[in-house]
C-alpha cells in the first residue's frame, strides 16, 4: 500500500479501485477498513499493491436540528502491477 507512486520499482496502472461504507452503524466505516475493501478489491485484478487517493471516513451520529443519521465514507485508489 502506498500514498503515493512509488519510485523505486516500475509498475503498470491496473485500473481505479473504489468503495463505500455500509449504511447501517453496523458496518465499518473507518479508512483502514476501506483501504483493506481497495486492497482485496485490487488482488481481483492481480494487483501487487495500491496507492491510495482518498478515504474519507463515514460518520454516524446527531446531524443539525437533533436529527440522526449517516454519511457513508467512501474510498479510492489505484492499482498497480510490479514489472
Amino acid at each position: 500500500m502506498f500514498y503515493s507512486p512509488p519510485t523505486d520499482r516500475e509498475y503498470v496502472e491496473l485500473g481505479l479501485v473504489t468503495t463505500q461504507t455500509g449504511q447501517t452503524i453496523f458496518h465499518d466505516r473507518s479508512a483502514e477498513g476501506m483501504i483493506e475493501k481497495l486492497k482485496e478489491e485490487a488482488a481481483k485484478l492481480g494487483a501487487d499493491a495500491v496507492i491510495v487517493r482518498s478515504a474519507n471516513e463515514g460518520t454516524w451520529g446527531l446531524k443539525g436540528g437533533g436529527t440522526t443519521g449517516f454519511d457513508r465514507g467512501n474510498a479510492q485508489a489505484v492499482a498497480i502491477k510490479f514489472k
